[in-house]
């Protein structure tokens, strides 16, 4: 295999510190089944993926947890460039550069692959003809052990990875000297994080807490008095003054109760508030390729995720807090009427913490699966519901109706293994709970015969064992029900710790001569080079068109002037200055653009057009927009302004849309405005007041028309023409028109197709 050498030699030692050979073969440490297993996942981590596009990021972060290290998986994303289609190995290879790792592309056979140092990343090709990064574990000419973002930990014998190998390519990973140790944000430091603002209340409502188990406890205590020496004593006054002290006590333990739930209430208010405020104002923060790179189903169900992080926080603080309180203090009191039935009482503790570690591991893996099945479903669901006009105007509908029953149907499956997994925990602890009922109170019956125990302290120490049960199963169930929040909580972090958009530059914004875009370079990831040596210039004052093939770039180009894509090459100047020295909230506020496809809100048109803005009083925004002349507009409806345009803006037409669009983009008055094809849905009569207004605007502002249409092309003042990622013709349309040029060739093939369509029968 292509390169390996020294790294043997390095990995090698580092293996015999870890306890594995060269070739990942692990000697046997014990023959327990659930010590092999807890052995086998400490081992081997294997990180799972939200989506198919993690695989490559959740296999590297398995590699550098295996040799000890951590980052976050968002982190890894970032590193590997990863977007819609996921992530090549030549940037997995310098994402692990990036993590402290000497690593590097390799090719060759399996006989190769065994000689090479162990863990790796394998390209595979699934059945589906999808592309997956798993991780190399340990092979030998028997069985391969694989870790699978997807799957888990698996094995498979040599000849079925060998069919899923196909490419024979793989990435060799040796830890250096600087492999990245920086521990990762958990959910339990997340979660302490949050309640550590809250000190004072989590204080209240665990002091309450601590006060209404005690009071609880204390009931066992009188009745152990009143069996013991009331009774025996044949004291009237003794047992009604134990009866008024029990009165007193479960009222003073309903009023705690009481005031413990109103501060859990508060508290939960204030975490949840917190949690759901940082979330937000994350998520909306949130660079654009964030989002071009997510399922619109992943991203949303994230705010699932927030719910059920709410819901577990109500768990923490009002019910496990207190079961955790009340089963520490009844053991604690059984001991001390009956040592014997405390230890037997301990001894099922202890056998639920086994059942519980049994089952863990495998509960967060399939609430892990839940999670992501119902990603894909409410992906699904959202993409069908936006596109509705398309099924039924194609029929497409029985199609659409069936995958999304199909992957219904994935995601209750998944659910109902989750269920009976649940389920068969619960069972076990409930025979576990009726063995220590009956045994506690045959063993006391003994004790007491024999006169080693009294009466009373039987049934006390019987009662607080009792009592205790259904705290620790609540326990149990509560952890159990705590690995999906801890899930969601991971997840959520994922997405927390995605870097927000940068915003490097403070200077105000202003614009004297120009935008300009200087040897312009733009490439995707395992795309072609979209732009090369793209130079244009905005001029203020002047209105400029930009004419290009789809697929050229235009709409990207929008971008990056907006700053929202950054160039791999080349510089975006304003007055000969970067584009990025500029503040990014002042910059935007100052380009402004109108697409094609306008996105309106529910609301009405003036929210619709200040769009998040300081509302301005009513006849202000209307002198704003009679100012721009764009007033005879809003002539067309009855209610002007105040009218209501529905969800997505069903209640206008496409063009009004659009008009909509550049009122929105006028109102502020921005230095720039670029209109991408944000005319092209609009009738002749508005059309022409559009460019109407337009030019106007340009004499004091920079107007960037993209377009088409040749016709309004030609009322611009100065034309760019883009093709092959770079500008390949400038100058002033009437004059190109006129000659020999690649833009009056244009013109003339769409006149003669505007002349062919008006003598069409």
């Amino acid at each position: 295999m292509a390169r390996a050498s020294r790294a043997c030699r390095a990995v090698a030692s580092r293996c015999e510190r870890r306890g594995v050979g060269r070739d990942g073969a692990v000697p046997p440490r014990t023959a327990h089944p659930l010590l092999m297993r807890w052995f086998f996942r400490s081992r081997y981590p294997v990180v799972r993926q939200y989506d198919q596009t993690d695989c490559g990021p959740a296999a590297l972060l398995s590699v550098l947890r295996y040799w000890r290290g951590d980052a976050s998986l968002a982190q890894i994303r970032r590193l590997a460039c990863t977007d819609g289609r996921g992530s090549t190995m030549l940037n997995l290879v310098s994402a692990a550069t990036a993590l402290g790792f000497d690593a590097v592309g390799a090719n060759g056979d399996y006989a190769n692959l065994m000689q090479e140092p162990l863990p790796c990343l394998a390209h595979l090709v699934m059945e589906d003809g999808l592309q997956h990064f798993v991780v190399v574990y340990r092979l030998d000419a028997r069985r391969v052990l694989l870790g699978d973002p997807a799957s888990g930990l698996r094995r498979v014998t040599p000849d079925q990875f060998l069919e899923l190998w196909k490419t024979r390519a793989v990435v060799l990973l040796t830890p250096n000297d600087r492999l990245a140790r920086g521990p990762a944000p958990t959910a339990l430091r997340w979660i302490a994080t949050h309640f550590k603002r809250e000190q004072a209340w989590l204080a209240q409502a665990l002091f309450l807490g601590g006060l209404y188990t005690a009071l609880g406890l204390l009931t066992a205590v009188f009745m152990q008095w009143l069996i013991d020496r009331g009774i025996p004593a044949k004291s009237h006054s003794k047992v009604l003054t134990t009866g008024a002290g029990l009165i007193i006590l479960l009222l003073l333990k309903a009023l705690v109760g009481y005031l413990r739930q109103r501060f859990v209430v508060e508290l939960n208010r204030r975490v949840s508030l917190r949690v759901n405020t940082d979330f937000l104002q994350h998520i909306f923060r949130l660079p654009l390729g964030f989002f071009e790179s997510r399922r619109t189903g992943d991203i949303t169900s994230r705010i699932n995720d927030v719910v059920k992080i709410q819901n577990a926080l109500v768990q923490i603080i009002g019910t496990s807090a207190i079961d955790g309180m009340v089963a520490v203090g009844s053991l604690s009191l059984a001991f001390e009427f009956a040592p014997v039935l405390g230890w037997l009482a301990l001894a099922v503790v202890l056998t639920y913490v086994v059942i519980l570690a049994r089952a863990v591991g495998r509960v967060r893996v399939q609430q892990h699966d839940v999670m992501k099945s119902y990603a894909r479903i409410e992906s699904s669901y959202i993409d069908g519901l936006a596109g509705i006009d398309a099924i039924l105007g194609f029929n497409a509908a029985p199609a659409f109706a069936s995958a999304n029953a199909t992957l219904a149907a994935q995601f209750q499956q998944r659910f109902a293994i989750l269920g009976r997994t649940q389920a068969r925990v619960s069972f076990q602890v409930e025979l576990v709970a009726g063995v220590l009922v009956i045994a506690s109170l045959m063993v006391g019956a003994v004790l007491v015969v024999r006169g080693e125990l009294l009466l009373g302290q039987m049934l006390a120490a019987h009662s607080l064992i009792a009592g205790m049960l259904p705290s620790v199963h609540r326990l149990v169930e509560s952890n159990l029900s705590l690995q999906g929040a801890n899930v969601a909580i991971t997840r959520l972090l994922d997405l927390l710790l995605v870097e927000p958009e940068r915003r490097d530059g403070s200077r105000p914004f202003s614009l004297a001569r120009a935008v300009t875009v200087e040897g312009g370079r733009l490439a995707w990831p395992r795309a072609p080079v979209l732009f090369d040596g793209l130079d244009l210039e905005l001029p203020r004052g002047r209105m400029t068109g930009l004419w290009g093939e789809s697929g050229a770039g235009k709409s990207t180009l929008v971008k990056v002037l907006e700053r929202k894509y950054a160039l791999t090459g080349g510089r975006v100047l304003v007055d000969g200055v970067p584009a990025d020295s500029f503040d990014l909230c002042d910059y935007r506020r100052n380009v402004a653009s109108v697409p094609e496809n306008v996105k309106i809100f529910h609301g009405t048109l003036a929210a619709n057009v200040l769009l998040g803005r300081a509302a301005p009083d009513l006849e202000i925004l209307e002198r704003r927009l009679a100012a721009l002349g764009l007033l005879p507009f809003l002539g067309r409806f009855e209610a002007g302004l105040l009218t209501p345009v529905g969800e997505e803006g069903r209640r206008l037409s496409a063009g009004e849309r659009q008009v909509v669009g550049i009122m929105r983009a006028l109102i502020d008055e921005p230095a720039v405005l670029i209109v991408d094809e944000g005319l092209s849905a609009i009738d002749v009569r508005i059309a022409e007041l559009m460019l109407q207004t337009l030019r106007q605007y340009a004499d004091r502002h920079a107007v960037l028309l993209i377009s088409h249409n040749f016709r309004m092309l030609n009322r611009t003042e100065w034309v760019y023409l883009l093709e092959g990622g770079r500008i390949v013709e400038s100058g002033v349309p009437d004059e190109l028109r006129e000659r020999a040029s690649r833009y009056g060739s244009l013109w003339r093939l769409s006149e003669g197709l505007l002349l062919e369509a008006a003598h069409l029968p």
